[in-house]
């Protein structure tokens, strides 16, 4: 396929400089990191601060109080970011994904809880290693839970981007044979 028999609007959108081809050159907005990766980094940042939160608020509230309100805002402080940097959702309703995210976010609590319990139930009397090791396998499980319905159902591209990459893709592919 030659550049003349292009489509009539991919030329005008690679004549405006709209089109980019996929190649090395960093995008603007995006991370050069695949996204695994930069929610990894949210969350072990998110860890830290519910900690050093935690601790700020037992000064004045019972544990559970803390707890809340340090998972509160570390929730919130996580949304934002993952929606920004992990999954460049820039558009989109965000109350629409604020409600998903907290689903997903319960979803994840229920998933390590049934996976602790599991665990504890099937290893009797654990020492403190082995319930922490416990403890750790439900979190990655309830992450790994937590990122596939994040990408999956929260933060989707829509549909139109989608398809309009996915058209960009192909024809830059096929024109790519031609130079």
């Amino acid at each position: 396929m030659t550049f003349y028999d292009r489509r009539l609007a991919d030329l005008a959108s690679c004549r405006a400089g709209r089109v980019q081809r996929r190649s090395s050159a960093r995008v603007p907005g995006r991370t050069p990191w695949p996204p695994i990766v930069s929610f990894s980094i949210i969350g072990a940042i998110c860890t830290v601060a519910f900690a050093l939160l935690y601790n700020l608020f037992r000064a004045f509230a019972d544990p559970i109080g803390a707890n809340l309100l340090a998972l509160g805002l570390t929730m919130v402080i996580n949304f934002a970011a993952n929606r920004w940097f992990t999954f460049h959702a820039r558009s989109g309703s965000l109350p629409r994904q604020a409600i998903r995210y907290a689903l997903v976010y319960v979803v994840g609590l229920v998933a390590s809880t049934l996976v602790l319990d599991l665990g504890l139930a099937l290893v009797v009397r654990p020492g403190r290693v082995v319930e922490t090791f416990l403890a750790l396998a439900s979190g990655a499980v309830a992450t790994v839970i937590r990122f596939l319905l994040l990408r999956a159902w929260v933060f989707r591209p829509a549909l139109e981007s989608r398809v309009a990459l996915a058209t960009l893709s192909t024809s830059d592919s096929e024109t790519g044979s031609d130079r």
